[in-house]
């Protein structure tokens, strides 16, 4: 979107002019009986209005200067503007005087009455603008522009949250005439950036306005489409000229399909204009059959309109006319595109058009040269020339010199054609057009050679020099340039490589200490869980054959002082009640010892010891376990083995403490690149946080991590916990 700046430049200067410029206005407004105004302006008018145009004169002369009276101008204008041009002018410059009286004179306007106001004030010198272009008089069109995006710029300042749509809409009407009088006077650059403004802020209100103002919306966008077509056409980007015509045409046939009476009339209007603009590239291409079918369709519509408006569209007419006579001219037919070439100027000298006109003569000029009638072309190109210096066209202004040049050399008066060659240089203000500086080369050459044969040669060697002379310094410069960006484009590219290089770097260092702080975490836990096991060893050992033969031993004599001994009656009970936890202690003793470091996980593996295990911690529950091998399984690496003992150990300790299962299945199996243990229980589901916090669940992280292996939780298809753990093969020492 346009930045506020845009739009509220100058606008705190603007609002301290407006009092001056009042004091101006008003001072011969007031003056003038404000009726008698009236009539002057609406008699001409009056001879094509309306049952509905006198409607709202009516209503005009009732409420006059406020609101309704405004809109009921306003309205009138809108009517005039296909019937009377002139009429339309002088309303839309009294509809902006009532509109400053009202600002300066009345002080007790609402919000919305000031808005009205202002909105009609940016509204009117739009229109006013639109005038003067069709004058040709390019420069005082862009003044008031200018005043209108001021007053617009005013709006968007004070009323934006209220009236955005509208203020939008206004201000992108007034950027596309603007670009259209940039255009006109040669200023693509510029006439470019006010048409992508317009066709900015008309893209704001189409996203966000509802059907009233969608069909104003459509019809700022076709004109403005069309107008940047014109300014890629005279770029000379054909093929972006071309496709930006044809959107333009879907936007215009579309406008024609709508109720909208002027809406509808633009849309007929803009279709005949891309219609011709079609017919010139298809021209350009050599293409004249459809060339001619696309002139004769605009012509078509350009009559059906001036036969509905009193001949209203004449200024296209011509256009199209013109463009004709072009075609016949290439095609050597120059009776024919001399009789179109006069019907068009005739209807532009009634038009009073000076850029017109100008282009007209520049064309008959162009014609004269071709069939060899400098005299006849010399007198077309000198009144070019003369209009287009008043209407201040340089397009035309170039023409007409050059015609006038071309023509004075053909008559042998290169005195003349000298001048007038220098003259096309200046308005050109360019030194490209090689051809053009040999023309004058040579025309200066015979002009000098009448004089004086050896100036002429002294003139031609120091031009040869002096021309050597740019050319090496051009190729000087350019050879400096290559140089100068080549260095600069090698400089940047070593800082860049050597920033990548750096960067590279210290990001594999930290890549390298993070890899070096975990190794080292895992050998710190390898060896505390190396400990642990050596220590559950030492235990196991220490318990089976120290204390474990003590109890075994008592529990024998203890047995044998029972054969051998008499015992009375009364202490018989007690003697076997001794006996009896002693032979517990034996079997706890043993099942301790187990646990700590099975036998069978060192004399027969895993598989046995996970067996054992299952066994043995799930006899005195109530839950049914199950453990299986999947395939065959050889002897795993004892780091390996013991790992995964230890985690199932501690995986079976969870389930009995805090699951609340009733079945359990334990499954051991080796993939081609892993060894898999499965614990799957139909308890409560996945663990809780406490639990996940836990010392077992730690310990079973830890070793995982040594193994380098993988832990995942997941709840099982109804309900219960399903627990694997995935330890890879490869890289277990």
């Amino acid at each position: 979107m346009i930045s506020q700046h845009d739009f509220r430049q100058n606008v705190s200067i603007f609002e301290n002019s407006l009092k001056i410029e009042f004091k101006v206005v008003i001072k011969s407004f007031v003056k003038l009986n404000k009726l008698f105004i009236l009539w002057l302006i609406f008699v001409p008018g009056l001879l094509f209005s309306s049952s509905k145009n006198d409607s709202l004169l009516q209503v005009y002369n009732k409420h006059h200067s406020d609101t309704i009276g405004l809109n009921a101008l306003h309205e009138y204008a809108r009517n005039l503007q296909y019937e009377d041009f002139d009429s339309t002018y002088k309303t839309n410059v009294l509809l902006s005087n009532l509109c400053f009286s009202n600002l300066f004179e009345k002080k007790n306007l609402t919000a919305r009455e000031r808005y009205i106001n202002i909105y009609f004030l940016g509204n009117t010198y739009n229109s006013q603008s639109i005038y003067f272009m069709e004058k040709g008089d390019y420069v005082k069109s862009l003044e008031l522009l200018e005043k209108s995006i001021q007053w617009w710029s005013l709006a968007y300042k004070d009323y934006l949250e209220s009236y955005k749509n509208e203020i939008y809409l206004g201000l992108s009407s007034s950027y596309s005439n603007k670009g259209s009088a940039e255009d006109y006077l040669g200023d693509f650059a510029m006439a470019m950036d006010s048409y992508t403004k317009a066709l900015r802020l008309n893209d704001f209100v189409k996203r966000n306005c509802d059907s009233s103002l969608l069909n104003f919306v459509l019809n700022s966008e076709a004109i403005t489409s069309f107008n940047i077509a014109m300014i890629f056409e005279n770029m000379g980007e054909v093929n972006k000229s071309q496709k930006q015509y044809s959107k333009a045409l879907e936007l215009f046939t579309a406008l024609t399909k709508l109720k909208d009476e002027r809406v509808v009339v633009t849309g007929f209007l803009g279709t005949s204009n891309v219609l011709t603009a079609l017919g010139k590239i298809y021209f350009k291409k050599e293409e004249y059959s459809v060339s001619i079918g696309y002139y004769n369709r605009a012509l078509q519509i350009i009559n059906s309109l001036n036969l509905k408006y009193n001949n209203r569209f004449n200024t296209e007419y011509a256009d199209i006319l013109t463009q004709l006579g072009i075609q016949y001219k290439k095609t050597q037919n120059y009776n024919r595109a001399l009789e179109l070439f006069d019907k068009a100027l005739t209807i532009r000298r009634e038009l009073g058009n000076k850029r017109l006109i100008s282009i007209s003569l520049n064309n008959i000029s162009s014609l004269y040269y071709n069939m060899g009638k400098y005299k006849e072309s010399l007198l077309a190109s000198a009144e070019s020339w003369k209009l287009a210096e008043e209407a201040k066209v340089p397009q035309q202004k170039i023409k007409a010199s050059e015609g006038m040049a071309d023509s004075y050399e053909k008559l042998g008066n290169y005195k003349e054609a000298l001048i007038w060659h220098k003259v096309f240089k200046e308005v050109t203000d360019s030194l490209t057009d090689q051809e053009s500086i040999k023309n004058a080369s040579t025309i200066e050459a015979r002009y000098q050679s009448e004089k004086n044969e050896n100036d002429l040669k002294l003139l031609n060697a120091e031009k040869r020099l002096a021309e050597q002379k740019i050319i090496q310094q051009k190729a000087d410069m350019a050879s400096f340039q290559i140089k100068m960006w080549s260095a600069i484009i090698l400089s940047l590219m070593i800082i860049l490589s050597a920033l990548i290089t750096i960067f590279a770097i210290r990001q594999r260092h930290k890549r390298i200490l993070k890899e070096k702080l975990l190794e080292e975490e895992k050998n710190r836990l390898r060896t505390v869980i190396d400990m642990q096991e050596k220590e559950r060893t030492r235990i196991a050992r220490d318990l089976h054959d120290g204390i474990g033969q003590l109890l075994s031993a008592a529990s024998i004599n203890f047995g044998m002082l029972g054969k051998t001994s008499q015992i009375m009656e009364s202490e018989s009970e007690l003697f076997s009640s001794s006996m009896k936890i002693l032979n517990d202690a034996c079997t706890e003793l043993r099942s301790i010892s187990h646990e700590m470091m099975p036998r069978s996980l060192q004399d027969a593996g895993l598989s046995t010891a996970l067996n054992e295990l299952v066994v043995r911690s799930f006899k005195n529950t109530s839950i049914e376990a199950e453990f299986e091998i999947l395939g065959a399984l050889e002897r795993l690496p004892q780091l390996v083995e013991n790992g995964l003992f230890r985690i199932c150990q501690e995986l079976i300790g969870n389930i009995i403490k805090h699951s609340g299962a009733s079945e359990v299945i334990i499954q051991l199996y080796k993939t081609s690149n892993e060894w898999i243990l499965r614990v799957e229980d139909n308890g409560r589901g996945i663990i809780s946080a406490d639990t996940e916090n836990g010392i077992g669940i730690k310990n079973i992280k830890a070793r995982v991590s040594v193994l380098n292996g993988s832990l995942n939780y997941e709840n099982g298809p109804e309900k219960g916990l399903i627990t694997s753990v995935k330890i890879p093969i490869y890289g277990q020492n």
